[in-house]
């Protein structure tokens, strides 16, 4: 699975380079902001292969990151273990936002792409 998600990854960076994309956010929700979501929008779980309801997957060319709450540190940690994907515990003293990371991951002016 490790090497599927990296494999992943990597293609989705060749589709973010040919958009001309510096970063891509891929949350967990839907469009409707559904309580239950649906398969088909499930991009940030196919992607990283963290299947917790609450996470938000950034990547960028070089780096990719998931930030999710506590309810789920266990069990993301196992799941992205050996992907490239760094987790970030939020609300944990020293974890940046997902825009504070991305201000000193990529450059100014850099274009973000959004599920």
């Amino acid at each position: 699975m490790m090497e599927t998600i990296k494999d992943r990854i990597n293609l989705f960076r060749k589709y973010m380079l040919a958009k001309k994309l510096d970063a891509f956010i891929i949350p967990s929700g839907d469009p409707h902001f559904g309580e239950y979501v649906q398969d088909h929008y499930k991009s940030r779980e196919w992607l990283s292969g963290f299947t917790g309801s609450a996470g938000t997957l950034v990547i960028t060319i070089e780096h990719s990151a998931l930030w999710t709450d506590s309810r789920y540190f266990v069990q993301a940690a196992e799941e992205l273990c050996g992907t490239g994907i760094t987790l970030m515990k939020m609300k944990v003293e020293g974890t940046p936002s997902v825009e504070e990371w991305l201000k000193g991951v990529v450059k100014d002016n850099a274009k973000v792409g959004i599920d």
